[in-house]
Order: structure tokens, then sequence, then C-alpha cells
């Protein structure tokens, strides 16, 4: 670990917007109450998530010098969408504590920080999902991406499944996520346009069963947050 890659800012929590929220607080009936939560409970582990975040950002930047020629840290400020990127991301990073999101949050902004965003709108759009789902989502939709390569990497026999609704080749995948938090997970991703679900409980046959689920796109939110993994 570079000297620099231990220069990450140091977060402040206890500035003028907090001081008036406990002003605000105080005043209430069990105001000091909750004032005490905050001070036992919640700023450590703001403190700690930010702490945490902050050494994220010092390494992607350690992983652009890497992967970049000739980069040039000033030039990112040019880069608005990246910055707004970076301000929605590290509020995401707060508000989490699931590693496997940070992962994410750090895949999308490597990607803005390499590649010009021709679309700056679906640039964004992709951290928003990032920011409403979760990593069981992600990992659902990695399997209605490629069913068939899902069950082969993972080691599941898939021979005798001659026939039978998509529902049970879904079920029999041995993902993370089962029973109600799988019906919820792809709820989630019906609704958002990246799983298409159509015929899910009717019978097929063949090659049928094994049809790619996911939408045009949830291929492109999978291929722009997994990046990084496959560099």
């Amino acid at each position: 670990m570079t000297d620099e890659l231990e220069q990450f800012p140091s977060p402040r929590i206890r500035d003028h917007a907090r001081a008036g929220v406990q002003a605000a607080v105080s005043a209430l009936p069990l105001g000091g109450t909750v004032n005490q939560l905050f001070d036992a409970v919640m700023s450590p582990s703001i403190e700690r998530r930010q702490t945490r975040w902050f050494k994220q950002l010092a390494e992607i930047v350690e992983e652009l010098k890497d992967k970049v020629d000739d980069f040039d840290l000033e030039q990112l400020a040019d880069n608005e969408v990246f910055v707004t990127a970076v301000l929605d991301a590290s509020r995401i990073a707060v508000t989490t504590h699931r590693e496997e999101k940070l992962a994410l949050l750090r895949s999308v902004l490597l990607r803005l920080a390499t590649e010009s965003a021709s679309d700056e709108f679906l640039a964004l759009q992709m951290l928003r999902f990032v920011d409403e789902l979760e990593p069981e989502h992600f990992m659902v939709l990695k399997y209605c991406a490629d069913p068939s390569g899902w069950y082969d990497t993972n080691g599941i026999d898939r021979s005798h499944r001659a026939a039978g609704p998509l529902r049970s080749v879904m079920n029999g995948a041995g993902l993370p996520v089962t029973g109600a938090g799988l019906e919820i997970v792809r709820s989630d991703l019906s609704e958002l346009g990246l799983v298409n679900l159509d015929g899910f409980n009717v019978t097929v046959f063949g090659d049928s069963m094994w049809r790619p689920l996911a939408t045009e796109l949830g291929m492109s939110l999978l291929e722009f947050v997994m990046q990084s993994d496959e560099d």
C-alpha cells in the first residue's frame, strides 16, 4: 500500500449540519436518548463506513494508475458524470454494510473513469440500480443472463431436465436466495424491466428451458457492473 493510498481524507461527523440536528432533537421529548443513540451507535458506525469507503476510493485511483497510460487524476475533474457518480456512490456506501455492494460501486466508478459515457442518463441509471438492488438481485440476474452456463459453472447436473417450467429450473439452480426472498427478487427485477418472466410457469421442452431471461437492459446492467471482475 503506497503512502498516497494511506492519505485518504478523514471523515468529519461533527459538522454544522449534525450540530443543528442535535439541537433540534434535544428540544424534543426523549431527545437526549436519541442523541445517546446517535453518539453511541450511529456516529461510530458512520465514521467506520466513511473510512472504509475513502480507502476504496484511494484504491480505485491506484488501480486507474495501473490500468490507464499517462493517467492524470486532475482530468477526472472535467468528467462531470464521474464526479456525480462519486458523490452518489459515496452516499450509497455510507448506507450499506455489505462489501458486495461496495464492489459493485467500485466497478461502476472504474467504468466511468476509463470510458466516456455516450449516454449520461443510462450511465447514471446503472448506478441507481446498484443503489436500489441488493447483491442477491445481481446474482439472480446473472443466472437469468445464462441459465445453462450458471448450472455448468456451479457443477449442477442438468442432463435430467428434459421438460418443465422455467420456475423449476431456477429453483434448482442453487441461487443464494430462495423461497419468499427469491419471489421478491424476481418481482423486483421484472418490475424494473431487467428480466422477462413471460411463460415462467409454463412447461417448456429442450433448449427452451435454458433460454436467457434477462432483457437487453438487464444484460447491459450486468456488463456495466461486472466489468472489473473480468479484467
